[in-house]
């Protein structure tokens, strides 16, 4: 049973990891866009429930959201390869230098995701700030306990607090799935994405404590 649930979540995780790419080379390429065509505004297609002004924030503040992304596509990638059992067996120094690659690009991440409290007015209510603050305390939290895990060589709980940490930052994709479903139940846009923040990080905590208590022993 565990290893079948263990097949399935991968399978979801590599899903979600698709959906934060997207995510990431969409707002790469119109930050870039922006930069290169002083004439660029941002539009949406007609009908569409997102109004400009929610990417026109990214595009008035080109390095906060290029140095985000870019730590973004990095955490992406570098994660799931963190957790692959075959490749930390079979190329260990590889998985250590991904793993310090992967640990410079959280940091970077929650950084600027902090720095967005203040230098970019979020979307949403007062409610949105209090999520990403509290997730990114979180984060930071199962981050530095990876790190010291690893220095002091406890593999074990090392393994338990990077679950945490990318389960943690994928959120981000998680709750850019549910803001269509709670739409589709009769939310607003702003009113999804006031509670999805909450949720995507939420539910994302709730199963990677599921899955390190059913692989513990």
């Amino acid at each position: 049973m565990v290893t079948r649930f263990g097949q399935l979540g991968f399978v979801i995780v590599i899903l979600l990891v698709l959906v934060g790419l997207f995510s990431v080379v969409t707002r790469f390429a119109m930050t870039i866009k922006s930069l290169t065509n002083p004439e660029f505004v941002v539009t949406e297609p007609e009908g569409s429930p997102v109004g400009p002004e929610f990417n026109q924030r990214y595009v008035d503040h080109p390095a906060w959201t290029l140095v985000h992304v870019v730590a973004g596509f990095f955490f992406m990638t570098l994660g799931p390869l963190q957790f692959v059992v075959r490749v930390r067996n079979r190329w260990p120094r590889f998985h250590r230098w991904c793993g310090r690659l992967f640990l410079l690009a959280s940091v970077v991440g929650v950084v600027s995701a902090l720095a967005f409290v203040s230098v970019l007015p979020l979307f949403g209510s007062f409610s949105t700030r209090v999520a990403v603050i509290f997730a990114s305390i979180l984060f930071c939290i199962a981050l530095w306990q990876g790190y010291r895990t690893a220095r002091a060589r406890n593999f074990v709980r090392h393994r338990e607090w990077m679950i945490r940490v990318f389960a943690i930052g994928l959120g981000i994709s998680t709750f850019r799935v549910l803001i269509p479903l709670l739409m589709v139940c009769g939310a607003t846009f702003v009113e999804a994405w006031d509670s999805v923040v909450w949720l995507g990080f939420g539910i994302n905590a709730v199963v990677a404590e599921t899955w390190i208590n059913m692989t513990r022993n």
